[in-house]
């Protein structure tokens, strides 16, 4: 809400020493007391508080609240879609479900792992001080440990994440034996299922934060497709972080000016347990079971074999 010719001044002096009362701006303190007054307001004209509790929308056009069993409605909703589309891709009954599930899990635990570990590494670097533990996160947006990366800890943590997706990989690989590679309709269709797990945790725990899984509906769309058609997946797969890049942009690029560096500040908040492990753990999952449609299985190569068979001595008839 800042106008443009003071945008610069605005940010030089948020949350900086000379943020004082003779540098505040006319139009910041009216919007406070402006705050303030309509509290009061709205306090003034009820004759009691309300006994009801839960998520509710308010439009302020028509001064309506849109709460309780018409707001579930649409939560539920919106979970049951990601319910109907793991059991309608590659359609059968619960027992043919469950099986493809299964046949598909090892492929899903194998994208899903690496990022787990990932999660562990950044909690170790903190552990031998390569990342700076909080008691508190830092209470300022302009604290230098923000803004000054760690490179050798970004450095390990991407060598770390491209090792433990190597052995996960070669772990489904190995884990595949001698058995098919799932079909991608049962692949498409466990992911689902693990988004729609965590979106129903989201709706118990706090269903405002199932409007990030809205741009997910994209993934409908990948199709497993092959060759330049790969290239319409990879962007359906891109579509599905939508929520997420407009966080970073207009956190990072437009409110708090970190640009890319704004990268950092989201590690860093992994690594202090600014986010909790509950939390990054389904976030990983959500990752894991994109990636799951978009990477074909790894599967164990049979060529030795297939020379095996093709050398072998045909017995002599009688």
């Amino acid at each position: 809400g800042v106008p443009a010719k003071y945008s610069d001044e605005h940010y030089r002096l948020w949350h900086d020493p000379d943020d004082s009362m003779e540098n505040q701006s006319p139009y910041a303190l009216e919007q406070s007391g402006l705050i303030t007054e309509a509290l009061i307001r709205q306090l003034l004209a009820m004759d009691n508080f309300p006994v009801d509790s839960g998520p509710y929308l308010y439009f302020e056009g028509s001064q309506e609240i849109l709460s309780g069993l018409p707001l579930w409605l649409i939560f539920i909703s919106f979970v049951a879609i990601f319910y109907a589309g793991s059991y309608f891709i590659g359609r059968g009954s619960l027992s043919e479900k469950g099986k493809q599930w299964l046949g598909a899990l090892p492929h899903f635990i194998g994208l899903w792992l690496p990022l787990v570990a990932s999660i562990l590494l950044l909690y170790l670097l903190v552990e031998v001080r390569l990342m700076d533990e909080f008691t508190s996160y830092p209470g300022t947006t302009k604290d230098f440990t923000q803004l000054n990366p760690r490179w050798p800890a970004v450095i390990i943590l991407l060598l770390g994440m491209t090792v433990f997706f190597s052995i996960g990989r070669l772990f489904v690989q190995r884990f595949a034996g001698a058995r098919p590679a799932p079909e991608f309709k049962h692949i498409k269709s466990l992911a689902f299922l693990v988004i729609a797990l965590i979106s129903l945790f989201l709706l118990i725990t706090d269903p405002f934060a199932l409007v990030f899984f809205v741009p997910i509906l994209f993934w409908f769309l990948i199709g497993g497709r092959r060759g330049f058609g790969k290239i319409l997946d990879i962007f359906l797969f891109m579509l599905g972080g939508l929520m997420l890049y407009a966080l970073i942009y207009f956190f990072g690029f437009v409110i708090l000016r970190y640009g890319f560096v704004f990268l950092w500040y989201f590690i860093s908040a992994i690594s202090t347990g600014m986010f909790s492990f509950v939390d990054v753990l389904g976030g990983a999952a959500i990752i894991a079971a994109g990636l799951s449609i978009l990477v074909k299985p790894p599967q164990k190569s049979h060529e030795g074999e297939v020379g095996a068979v093709a050398e072998a001595p045909i017995p002599a008839e009688g």
